[in-house]
């Protein structure tokens, strides 16, 4: 078991690759996408989760 501080920086950095792969996914949705309403929702993805990246890695001091 990890302790505190340093289990809260390995989920960080797990959440950050998981958002990371969130956007990567819904970009090709925006690229490729047809049908409207996903494509939206992937935009607004793309947005939230990479506003979300850049918080966790600043809490990261990356």
């Amino acid at each position: 078991n990890a302790p505190d501080s340093e289990f809260q920086t390995m989920w960080l950095e797990r959440m950050v690759e998981h958002h990371e792969g969130a956007v990567e996914m819904a970009q090709g949705e925006q690229d490729n996408g047809q049908y409207k309403p996903a494509v939206n929702l992937a935009a607004a993805v793309v947005e939230t989760q990479t506003a979300e990246i850049d918080k966790m890695k600043a809490l990261l001091g990356s």
